[in-house]
């Protein structure tokens, strides 16, 4: 520990200055580690006393989580942006590419190690030792790289006593510090039966800290940490919902996770599925869960909604760049309201660590204070990220890359003709950016994981549906798009399905079947509508006028939506009419005013480069056909798409908003405001909450689909255990026909996966399989099916099962039959 000087003056053409006694010129003391030094030593031998924990497979709690965290991801972040020399034009940025890179190397290195350990004929790699052993020679490697550069700035005593005294409560960092809690404290005291209005002040408190953003500006500084906090509590009132892993995709998820961590190693002969090729939820979790000793479970529940909860505000960062304060904040609203953002992306962690990796792939296209070469460079590394990460996301982004390079090789056919002066150089859509991404996600989907032939299924039967005009049922989250054709009810779904499974029934000998002639009981089931959440006094109120609450709910709701995509439509029109009056005038450079920032909300044309605008409808271009072609919306998911498209087109819709509202003149930063929150309030629940009614969140509350369908009874995982210490059968059937909410749990609780089977419909049922019905099926006699993309509740016969099957287990609402 010594005395140095300021970061600014420490280079390595300057000679090491000597210890002395008092403090430096600002007031800071450095860490100081200077090759071959005794200092430099220090470090090393507390690294290795330190990694020796980890390695060790010591069960020290916490202390032992905070050593692995710090040696995976923290130190070589801080490493990175000390002496990596990154260019940016913010610090914020900085830190972003550093920690980005730090976590896609828990990704890859412990790829290469497990390949490596593979060949070698060892499969117990992926374990605390191996890894330990591994960041602790990559760690030591860091700290001896360019070791005369300081790694650690520590403020001097009389400087923190300062400014901890000029501390001033800023309005929205105290609301948003009290959310965090209130969202925690809120999702236990619902995972213990208690009423939702702690959950409820947690969602009011982020709707008025972003209130208090919009309204009262602030620094940049300021507005990243409200976002963040805001962000992290959205995301962990539902996270933390249920004891244990709920949701819908996450169940698969933390399945290949657990086949990963079990078998000690990664394999796509583990399971060949598109989420075993993921990255995201097999090596890193399992990477994190065994160094630092902590679950799964907190991993995938607390752990990796912190990193995702980055996102918004690194999204931040980039609008920043081209659009006014108040705009850019508008922008992240719309992001964060977006109900797929914090009621189903927790659920999809895969999707989430790729969706860091696109916004710090958008960060670091758009920084003007990097050189253009780092800048392609680093691209392309995020982009190796988001194809590790998740499949979908990758094909999205080819298409919106292939589709904005198509479009700016156009559109530089036509400048050039007009003698426009030269381009800046290209960084998301150089062509060899484009084509390493894609050349990349080709041997990822290809040679290493050979999980490439669903996209091309998907893609031709998507053609061929469009050029026979075969009728194809879409999902049923098209109806709240303006284009997404036309809704099919649940009624049709269901007896389409009735009408395919009595085509299945075909592929056995009638008398395996447990119901050989099936009824109008069986065969056209009730439907049973989604729970509503309970009238507050204000929808009793609502109700008393004459008006139905959940029907006031939903029309807020589809108001909301549409209004989000009008708004895009028209910024986008505004975006297209500015490049082509800007493009239409001679001798000015296309980046002229890029460096200045506009007044007031008033977005400039000249902040936006041709290269942003063919990014942009080429994003719109990819998700079109999602939204259009019914067979592309059930596979791809009609929400997830918008959002992702949302990330890099929000400010755009921001502008459109600005532009709806702009003929208020003096009124139009007060509507701006206004439309932004009640959006904001629709779309979070933090307003319709207090009417009541409509579908209830389960953030909010204990009841609604996602309650209904995710949260599972102690009761259903007592009788997965059951099931799976039976006996054998002696049948070509599965072993357990179950729900899909149980396939998950099952397989951990010790069932073979091929050995499970969601074949639970009255028609299809089979003698010989143990059929389980869990609490909601037994209790509430209530089944759920997934037809085209959509969940259809049906009332379920279960005295009929119990008329013709015997009752061999049951607890509490469960039971099992054979």
């Amino acid at each position: 520990m010594t005395l140095a000087l300021p970061v600014e003056a420490t280079r390595s053409d300057v000679s090491p200055a000597k210890p002395r006694v008092g403090a430096s010129v600002d007031d800071t003391l450095r860490l100081d580690l200077r090759a071959p030094g005794p200092a430099l030593l220090v470090s090393l031998l507390a690294l290795v006393a330190a990694q020796a924990v980890v390695i060790l497979d010591v069960d020290v709690p916490v202390l032992r989580a905070a050593i692995a965290v710090t040696t995976m991801v923290v130190l070589p972040t801080v490493v990175l942006v000390r002496r990596a020399r990154l260019p940016s034009d913010s610090a914020v940025a900085r830190w972003g590419y550093a920690f980005g890179l730090s976590l896609l190397a828990v990704m890859l290195v412990s790829l290469a190690v497990n390949s490596i350990a593979l060949a070698l004929g060892f499969e117990q790699v992926l374990t605390a030792p191996v890894l330990g052993v591994t960041w602790l020679v990559l760690d030591a490697a860091l700290l001896c790289w360019r070791s005369s550069v300081p790694l650690v700035v520590i403020p001097a005593a009389r400087t923190l006593v300062r400014r901890t005294w000029d501390l001033r409560a800023e309005p929205a960092h105290v609301l948003a510090c009290l959310a965090l809690p209130s969202a925690i404290l809120g999702a236990i005291r619902l995972n213990n039966g208690a009423d939702g209005d702690v959950a409820l002040v947690s969602h009011v408190l982020v709707l008025a800290a972003f209130a208090v953003l919009l309204v009262r500006r602030g620094t940049a500084g300021r507005d990243l940490r409200v976002l963040y906090l805001s962000a992290l509590a959205l995301l962990l009132a539902t996270s933390l919902r249920g004891w244990g892993v709920t949701g819908h995709d996450i169940q698969a998820e933390y399945g290949v996770f657990r086949l990963t961590q079990d078998a000690g190693h990664w394999s796509m002969d583990l399971m060949q599925n598109a989420y075993t090729a993921c990255l995201s939820i097999t090596i890193l979790p399992v990477a994190l869960a065994e160094t630092t000793g902590l679950s799964g479970t907190i991993w995938f529940t607390v752990g990796l909604q912190v990193v995702f909860a980055a996102v918004p505000a690194l999204a931040y960062l980039v609008y920043r760049r081209f659009v006014p304060q108040r705009l850019a904040l508008v922008a992240v609203l719309f992001v964060v309201a977006f109900p797929t953002f914090h009621v189903d992306m927790p659920y999809l962690v895969r999707q989430e660590i790729a969706f860091l990796f696109v916004v710090l792939l958008l960060l670091v296209a758009t920084d003007r204070g990097a050189p253009v070469r780092m800048r392609r460079v680093l691209a392309v590394v995020f982009g190796v990220g988001v194809i590790v990460s998740h499949y979908s996301t990758t094909y999205l982004l080819l298409l919106a890359l292939g589709g904005g390079l198509v479009l700016y090789g156009l559109a530089a056919l036509v400048t050039r003709r007009r003698r426009t002066p030269d381009r800046p150089p290209l960084v998301l859509l150089h062509p060899l950016v484009v084509a390493a991404v894609a050349g990349a996600s080709m041997v990822w989907t290809g040679p290493v994981t050979d999980t490439g032939g669903h996209p091309l299924t998907v893609a031709q039967e998507a053609i061929e549906s469009l050029v026979s005009g075969a009728e194809t049922v879409g999902s049923s989250d098209r109806r709240f798009w303006l284009f997404g054709g036309a809704e099919e009810s649940a009624r049709d779904r269901l007896d389409r399905f009735v009408a395919e499974a009595d085509e299945v029934r075909q592929d056995y000998a009638l008398r395996h079947a447990v119901f050989r002639k099936p009824g109008p009981t069986l065969t056209t089931p009730a439907i049973v509508e989604e729970s509503e959440a309970p009238l507050t006094w204000a929808g009793e109120w609502i109700d008393d006028l004459g008006l139905d609450p959940g029907t006031v709910v939903v029309g807020l709701r589809t108001a909301s939506a549409a209004l989000m995509q009008v708004v895009l439509l028209v910024g986008t029109w505004w975006l297209l009419r500015a490049g082509l009056r800007r493009f239409r005038r001679r001798g000015r450079h296309p980046e002229d005013g890029v460096g200045e920032t506009p007044a007031g909300d008033e977005p400039r044309e000249s902040r936006i480069s041709l290269e942003l605008i063919c990014v942009a409808v080429g994003v719109l271009a990819a998700l079109g056909p999602v939204v259009v072609v019914p067979s592309l919306s059930v596979e791809y998911g009609v929400l997830r798409a918008f959002l992702q498209s949302m990330l890099v087109v929000a400010p755009v819709a921001a502008i459109g908003l600005w532009w709806l509202v702009s003929g208020l003149r003096r009124s139009r930063g007060a509507a701006l405001v206004a439309v932004s929150l009640v959006v904001t309030a629709v779309l979070t629940s933090a307003g319709t909450a207090l009417i009541g009614g409509g579908p209830a969140k389960l953030a909010l509350a204990n009841t609604g689909t996602y309650f209904e369908r995710y949260v599972i009874d102690d009761s259903d995982l007592a009788a997965a255990r059951w099931v799976a210490a039976a006996p054998e059968i002696d049948s070509p059937f599965p072993k357990v026909l179950a729900g899909n909410r149980m396939g998950v749990r099952l397989v951990v609780a010790g069932v073979p996966i091929d050995e499970v089977h969601g074949r639970t419909f009255p028609t299809l049922l089979n003698r010989g399989s143990y059929l389980l019905a869990d609490s909601r099926l037994a209790g509430d006699r209530v089944d759920t099916l997934f037809l085209a993309g959509d969940r259809v509740n049906y009332r379920y016969p279960l005295e009929e099962i119990h008329r013709v099957l015997n009752l061999v287990y049951s607890a509490g609402d469960s039971r099992i039959y054979r």
